[in-house]
Protein backbone atom coordinates (compact mmCIF):
# COMPACT_ATOMS: atom_id res chain seq x y z
CA UNK A 1 0.00 0.00 0.00
CA UNK A 2 1.50 3.15 -0.88
CA UNK A 3 2.58 5.77 1.72
CA UNK A 4 0.56 9.71 2.09
CA UNK A 5 3.66 11.17 -0.12
CA UNK A 6 3.22 8.67 -2.77
CA UNK A 7 -0.26 9.13 -2.73
CA UNK A 8 -0.12 12.64 -3.10
CA UNK A 9 2.82 12.93 -5.41
CA UNK A 10 0.08 10.20 -7.85
CA UNK A 11 -2.57 12.86 -6.87
CA UNK A 12 -0.74 15.83 -8.35
CA UNK A 13 0.14 14.08 -11.51
CA UNK A 14 -3.83 13.08 -12.22
CA UNK A 15 -4.65 16.90 -11.66
CA UNK A 16 -1.53 17.75 -14.45
CA UNK A 17 -2.97 15.76 -16.70
CA UNK A 18 -6.48 16.75 -16.38
CA UNK A 19 -5.48 20.42 -16.81
CA UNK A 20 -2.87 19.60 -19.49
CA UNK A 21 -5.57 17.37 -21.45
CA UNK A 22 -2.96 14.53 -21.88
CA UNK A 23 -6.26 11.87 -21.85
CA UNK A 24 -3.48 9.27 -22.33
CA UNK A 25 -1.61 9.61 -19.23
CA UNK A 26 -4.73 10.25 -17.28
CA UNK A 27 -5.99 7.09 -18.02
CA UNK A 28 -2.88 5.21 -17.17
CA UNK A 29 -2.64 7.06 -13.73
CA UNK A 30 -6.72 5.97 -13.52
CA UNK A 31 -6.16 2.63 -14.45
CA UNK A 32 -3.01 2.09 -12.06
CA UNK A 33 -4.76 4.12 -9.31
CA UNK A 34 -8.47 3.81 -9.91
CA UNK A 35 -9.50 4.54 -6.17
CA UNK A 36 -7.98 8.58 -6.86
CA UNK A 37 -10.17 9.97 -9.65
CA UNK A 38 -11.95 12.30 -6.74
CA UNK A 39 -8.97 13.07 -4.70
CA UNK A 40 -8.55 16.97 -4.45
CA UNK A 41 -5.34 18.87 -3.56
CA UNK A 42 -6.27 21.02 -0.82
CA UNK A 43 -9.38 19.87 1.23
CA UNK A 44 -12.37 21.47 -0.27
CA UNK A 45 -10.37 22.14 -3.20
CA UNK A 46 -11.42 20.97 -6.90
CA UNK A 47 -11.50 17.56 -8.05
CA UNK A 48 -9.56 16.27 -11.27
CA UNK A 49 -13.46 16.34 -12.82
CA UNK A 50 -13.83 20.08 -11.79
CA UNK A 51 -9.87 20.89 -13.48
CA UNK A 52 -10.34 18.74 -16.84
CA UNK A 53 -13.95 21.08 -17.01
CA UNK A 54 -12.78 24.15 -15.92
CA UNK A 55 -9.58 24.37 -18.57
CA UNK A 56 -12.13 22.70 -21.65
CA UNK A 57 -10.58 19.08 -21.83
CA UNK A 58 -13.35 16.99 -23.26
CA UNK A 59 -10.89 14.03 -23.37
CA UNK A 60 -9.94 14.16 -20.13
CA UNK A 61 -13.35 14.72 -18.50
CA UNK A 62 -14.43 11.57 -20.63
CA UNK A 63 -11.74 10.03 -19.15
CA UNK A 64 -12.24 10.35 -15.44
CA UNK A 65 -16.05 10.27 -15.95
CA UNK A 66 -15.92 6.67 -17.19
CA UNK A 67 -13.23 6.06 -13.88
CA UNK A 68 -15.81 6.98 -11.88
CA UNK A 69 -15.23 10.73 -10.90
CA UNK A 70 -18.30 11.92 -8.97
CA UNK A 71 -20.33 14.72 -10.76
CA UNK A 72 -21.58 18.05 -8.53
CA UNK A 73 -18.20 17.88 -6.81
CA UNK A 74 -18.49 21.14 -5.89
CA UNK A 75 -15.08 23.25 -4.51
CA UNK A 76 -15.12 25.46 -1.43
CA UNK A 77 -17.25 28.10 -3.67
CA UNK A 78 -19.31 25.85 -4.55
CA UNK A 79 -18.85 25.42 -8.25
CA UNK A 80 -19.73 22.16 -9.88
CA UNK A 81 -18.27 20.85 -13.26
CA UNK A 82 -20.27 22.83 -15.20
CA UNK A 83 -19.89 26.04 -13.49
CA UNK A 84 -16.15 25.59 -13.92
CA UNK A 85 -17.00 25.27 -17.63
CA UNK A 86 -19.55 27.29 -18.00
CA UNK A 87 -17.54 30.42 -16.55
CA UNK A 88 -14.58 29.66 -18.98
CA UNK A 89 -16.69 29.37 -22.37
CA UNK A 90 -16.01 25.37 -22.56
CA UNK A 91 -19.37 24.73 -24.08
CA UNK A 92 -18.14 21.40 -25.80
CA UNK A 93 -17.86 20.06 -22.13
CA UNK A 94 -21.84 21.01 -21.28
CA UNK A 95 -22.95 17.88 -23.55
CA UNK A 96 -21.17 15.48 -21.51
CA UNK A 97 -21.41 16.48 -18.45
CA UNK A 98 -25.15 17.02 -18.48
CA UNK A 99 -25.51 13.27 -20.01
CA UNK A 100 -23.27 12.34 -16.65
CA UNK A 101 -26.21 13.84 -14.83
CA UNK A 102 -24.85 17.50 -13.91
CA UNK A 103 -27.48 19.63 -12.18
CA UNK A 104 -27.69 22.95 -14.68
CA UNK A 105 -30.08 24.23 -11.77
CA UNK A 106 -27.19 23.98 -9.16
CA UNK A 107 -25.84 27.19 -7.40
CA UNK A 108 -22.54 28.37 -6.48
CA UNK A 109 -21.48 30.77 -2.92
CA UNK A 110 -22.53 33.77 -5.07
CA UNK A 111 -26.33 31.50 -5.75
CA UNK A 112 -25.51 32.09 -9.88
CA UNK A 113 -26.67 28.86 -11.59
CA UNK A 114 -23.65 27.60 -14.21
CA UNK A 115 -25.91 30.01 -17.09
CA UNK A 116 -25.30 33.17 -14.86
CA UNK A 117 -21.47 32.56 -14.39
CA UNK A 118 -21.70 32.36 -18.07
CA UNK A 119 -23.92 35.37 -18.46
CA UNK A 120 -21.58 37.10 -16.31
CA UNK A 121 -18.68 36.29 -18.40
CA UNK A 122 -20.10 36.95 -21.47
CA UNK A 123 -20.36 33.18 -22.74
CA UNK A 124 -23.37 32.93 -25.34
CA UNK A 125 -22.39 29.52 -25.74
CA UNK A 126 -23.41 28.64 -22.37
CA UNK A 127 -26.74 27.92 -21.24
CA UNK A 128 -28.83 25.72 -19.85
CA UNK A 129 -30.16 26.43 -16.80
CA UNK A 130 -33.65 28.87 -15.17
CA UNK A 131 -32.52 32.28 -17.10
CA UNK A 132 -34.84 34.40 -14.81
CA UNK A 133 -32.79 32.38 -12.04
CA UNK A 134 -31.86 35.53 -9.09
CA UNK A 135 -28.11 35.89 -7.50
CA UNK A 136 -28.07 36.25 -3.76
CA UNK A 137 -27.90 40.21 -4.61
CA UNK A 138 -31.37 40.09 -6.40
CA UNK A 139 -29.26 40.25 -9.52
CA UNK A 140 -30.92 37.36 -12.57
CA UNK A 141 -27.96 36.27 -15.74
CA UNK A 142 -29.44 39.46 -17.59
CA UNK A 143 -29.06 41.90 -15.42
CA UNK A 144 -25.46 40.42 -14.92
CA UNK A 145 -24.42 40.79 -18.50
CA UNK A 146 -26.20 43.84 -19.24
CA UNK A 147 -23.61 45.45 -16.75
CA UNK A 148 -20.59 44.18 -18.43
CA UNK A 149 -19.97 46.27 -21.33
CA UNK A 150 -16.27 44.73 -22.16
CA UNK A 151 -17.14 41.16 -21.83
CA UNK A 152 -18.86 40.52 -25.06
CA UNK A 153 -22.81 40.63 -23.30
CA UNK A 154 -24.79 41.72 -26.28
CA UNK A 155 -24.29 38.14 -27.77
CA UNK A 156 -25.44 36.90 -24.01
CA UNK A 157 -28.04 39.01 -23.92
CA UNK A 158 -29.32 37.36 -27.30
CA UNK A 159 -29.17 33.76 -26.31
CA UNK A 160 -30.78 34.49 -22.86
CA UNK A 161 -33.70 36.93 -24.19
CA UNK A 162 -34.29 33.92 -27.04
CA UNK A 163 -33.91 31.05 -23.82
CA UNK A 164 -36.64 33.15 -22.35
CA UNK A 165 -34.79 35.50 -19.74
CA UNK A 166 -37.76 38.65 -19.66
CA UNK A 167 -36.06 42.15 -20.31
CA UNK A 168 -37.93 43.67 -18.11
CA UNK A 169 -37.43 41.88 -14.70
CA UNK A 170 -36.04 43.93 -11.44
CA UNK A 171 -34.03 43.48 -9.18
CA UNK A 172 -34.34 44.15 -5.49
CA UNK A 173 -33.95 47.68 -5.83
CA UNK A 174 -36.03 47.92 -8.75
CA UNK A 175 -33.23 48.29 -11.16
CA UNK A 176 -34.06 45.95 -14.79
CA UNK A 177 -31.40 45.10 -17.13
CA UNK A 178 -31.91 48.31 -18.78
CA UNK A 179 -31.30 50.12 -15.69
CA UNK A 180 -27.96 48.31 -15.35
CA UNK A 181 -27.05 48.41 -19.28
CA UNK A 182 -27.28 52.18 -18.62
CA UNK A 183 -25.43 52.42 -15.47
CA UNK A 184 -22.39 50.74 -16.56
CA UNK A 185 -22.84 53.17 -19.69
CA UNK A 186 -23.58 50.26 -21.77
CA UNK A 187 -25.01 51.48 -24.84
CA UNK A 188 -25.04 48.19 -27.03
CA UNK A 189 -26.47 45.96 -24.37
CA UNK A 190 -29.13 48.72 -24.12
CA UNK A 191 -30.24 48.61 -27.59
CA UNK A 192 -30.16 44.56 -27.29
CA UNK A 193 -32.74 45.26 -24.48
CA UNK A 194 -35.05 48.26 -25.73
CA UNK A 195 -35.10 45.38 -28.82
CA UNK A 196 -36.26 43.22 -27.25
CA UNK A 197 -39.38 45.08 -25.47
CA UNK A 198 -37.84 46.59 -22.18
CA UNK A 199 -39.75 49.42 -21.01
CA UNK A 200 -37.69 52.26 -21.39
CA UNK A 201 -39.74 54.26 -18.83
CA UNK A 202 -39.60 51.89 -15.77
CA UNK A 203 -38.49 53.60 -12.88
CA UNK A 204 -36.12 51.92 -10.03
CA UNK A 205 -37.13 52.46 -6.11
CA UNK A 206 -35.01 55.23 -5.84
CA UNK A 207 -36.78 57.19 -9.16
CA UNK A 208 -40.05 56.04 -7.00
Amino acid sequence: MPDASDTAAVVREIHKAAGRGDAGRLRALLRRHPGLANDTLAPSGPTPLLTAAGYGRLACVTALLEAGSTVEAADNMHGTELHYAAMRGHAHCLPTLLAAGADVEAVNSQRRTPLGVAAHGGHAGCAGADVNAMGNCGETALSCAASWSAWGSEASLRVLIGAGADASDANARGETPLHRAAGSGNEAAARVLLAAGAAADAADRREG
